[in-house]
């Protein structure tokens, strides 16, 4: 799986709407699914902020993508 994948499915899993994710990364819920589409880039800021808002080290994360 990509990154965008998995971050999506870790929010589903931690009952974290794009919506709550979004206002937590202060930008617009569009922007953040265009981002978590893959249609813009995700920074690794906003990458670290959502790890944190789901308790998750990136480590986590980053050990389910595809190598």
């Amino acid at each position: 799986m990509n990154i965008n994948t998995i971050l999506k499915c870790n929010l589903i899993t931690h009952n974290i709407s794009q919506k709550e994710a979004a206002q937590y990364l202060h930008m617009s819920p569009s922007s953040l699914s265009k981002k978590l589409s893959g249609k813009r880039a995700l920074f690794l800021d906003e990458f670290a902020a959502l790890c944190k808002l789901m308790k998750i080290s990136a480590d986590e994360l980053l050990e389910k993508t595809d190598a």
